[in-house]
């Protein structure tokens, strides 16, 4: 979660892992972190938030839903590094798994949305 860092998660595991070594003594084990990374988040403030939003709500007529993601992706790379950034694209299911679809009517109201963010962002 944003906000929390990767030995405050490993000690949540270890609390759960002694609660349930006093009930069963047969279980041994432990925890550690072996790789982590940084989580993204972005204010609902910021201006690329605005801009997407303006313009899908242009493009499809409606709003878009603002939210988080249970996933980690790129973005927090690109934020780490000062880039301005947002996730934001069709609707779909399956990322990653043998079956795996976008909606392709909003792929491409997804695509007009960027084309005029990256418009408007960029100064053209």
């Amino acid at each position: 979660m944003p906000g929390e860092p990767p030995d405050s998660v490993v000690g949540e595991i270890e609390t759960i892992l002694a609660k349930v070594a006093e009930h069963d003594a047969d279980v041994l084990a432990s925890a550690r972190a072996v790789f982590s990374r940084e989580p993204f988040e972005v204010d609902p403030d910021e201006e690329i938030v605005r801009l997407v939003v303006r313009h899908a709500e242009a493009v499809v007529g409606a709003e878009p839903e603002i939210g988080g993601a249970p996933y980690w992706a790129d973005s927090a790379v690109l934020a780490a590094a000062g880039i301005p950034t947002v996730l934001f694209g069709p609707g779909g299911t399956g990322a990653h798994a043998a079956v795996e679809w976008v909606d392709l009517a909003q792929t491409d109201e997804c695509v007009e949305t960027l084309v005029r963010v990256a418009a408007e962002f960029c100064g053209e």
